[in-house]
Order: C-alpha cells, then sequence, then structure tokens
C-alpha cells in the first residue's frame, strides 16, 4: 500500500504553507514529519524526542539518570502497607468536563454540577454505607465530605472520585459565587437552578510525584470511610 504524506492529506484549499514544518519550527512548534499507512502512524521525525525514529522499548535516558531502562513493574509502597479499615483513593474523568476548567460552562455544568464517591457494595456493606448517605474520606493530608453512590462498577477497597467540580470560586455556574471583579449580565442565571458545585479529591492527596514520571497519586493515595 503506497504511503502518504501528512501534508497531502490537508483538504486542497487549505493553506498548506502555513503547515510547512520550518513554519512550526519557527513558532516554536514541534511538529513530527509521519507517513500515513492505512490511517496508522509508521514512522516519526528525526528531531522528535525519541531520536531513533522508532518505538523505545530501552530507554537510554532512564539508564543515565540510574533507573532500570526497560519497562518494570514494581509494587506501590503504600498498598503493601495498606490496613484492613483503608481504601485506594481513584480521582477520575467523566467526559463532559476538561479537568476543573470547564466547571463555569453552563451547559456542562447543568449537566454535570455535582459527584459523589463511587464504592463497591461489598466494601460499602462493611461500613454500613448505602447510596446517598453521607460519608467522611480522610488521608494523611486532609478531609472531604461527600455523598456516596454504591457501584458494582468499581472494585472492592477502593473509592473514587472525579477530580472536576469543588470550586470556591471561578464563577456563578462553578461555583456559586460571582467573581470580585465581574458582573451578573448572563441572562441565563436566573435559569440556575441547581445548588450543589460538587466536591474534589484533590484535598486528600499529598504532594508526592511519581520518581520517573512525575505523576500525582491520582490513583494511589491511601484513606478511610466512615458514615456519618
Amino acid at each position: 500500500m503506497q504511503q502518504q504524506n501528512l501534508m497531502d492529506l490537508l483538504p486542497e484549499k487549505t493553506n498548506k504553507k502555513l503547515h510547512r514544518r520550518d513554519f512550526f519550527k519557527k513558532s516554536g512548534i514541534a511538529v513530527a514529519s509521519a507517513t500515513v499507512l492505512a490511517g496508522s502512524l509508521s514512522a516519526y521525525s528525526s528531531y522528535a524526542q525519541n531520536k531513533s525514529g522508532k518505538f523505545e522499548i530501552h530507554s537510554e535516558l532512564l539508564k543515565k539518570k540510574g533507573f532500570n531502562p526497560m519497562p518494570t513493574w514494581f509494587p506501590v509502597p503504600d498498598f503493601e502497607n495498606k490496613k484492613d479499615d483503608e481504601l485506594i483513593l481513584s480521582s477520575f474523568k467523566v467526559n463532559l468536563h476538561t479537568h476543573s476548567r470547564t466547571a463555569n460552562c453552563k451547559w456542562l455544568s447543568e449537566i454535570y454540577h455535582d459527584n459523589s464517591a463511587l464504592i463497591n457494595p461489598i466494601t460499602a456493606e462493611k461500613r454500613g454505607i448505602e447510596t446517598g448517605d453521607t460519608i467522611i474520606v480522610k488521608s494523611a493530608v486532609g478531609k472531604v465530605m461527600i455523598k456516596a453512590r454504591v457501584s458494582e462498577g468499581i472494585v472492592p477497597d477502593l473509592i473514587a472520585i472525579s477530580f472536576h467540580l469543588g470550586h470556591w470560586q471561578y464563577g456563578w455556574f462553578a461555583s456559586g459565587e460571582g467573581s470580585p471583579f465581574g458582573t451578573y449580565n448572563d441572562n441565563d442565571l436566573d435559569l440556575k437552578w441547581w445548588s450543589e458545585h460538587g466536591v474534589n479529591p484533590n484535598w486528600l492527596i499529598r504532594n508526592r510525584p511519581d520518581r520517573i514520571a512525575g505523576q500525582w497519586l491520582m490513583n494511589d493515595e491511601i484513606v478511610t470511610v466512615t458514615k456519618v
């Protein structure tokens, strides 16, 4: 099957000059020059981060930094030391919001303006928790109060809270509070029927990023859960 350059796939009316490699490079944007084979990427540019232009399983960078250069699994220390009454906190994304930046988009927040803590029926039963109950989720650095939602979509010994909501500012639709420098000039504010603005699990998560990738503990924090 014949390979095609990505530039050749642009619509005929597109000003291809604006999409040239040198234009983006001068703008400080790294654009990979790739060929397309059956709709899939098959190569990367020579100046991309992986200099070989291949999928690098062996990482020279990790080797240089003193880490195993091959993909490696190792246990999470906090999981190994987790007590029987403790749970693993997972914070997750829903398909309506972009991180915590879209909570003030009125139509999105009308659909999703409140969140619950998802908990497995087995885990909930041990704690006497039912859907709609108010619970306290507590970690080493903070605690939040939130409604529980019992769900078989969550594995036992884990509790999950989406991370989009819980603003205390950021506009009327996100927090119920106006900006000190803003104006009440959106006619749809008179149609806002909800008063809930959700809970953010970040209050529970320690500032201890992954030592290699720098990823935060969005799925690794240890918490306790009690019914109010």
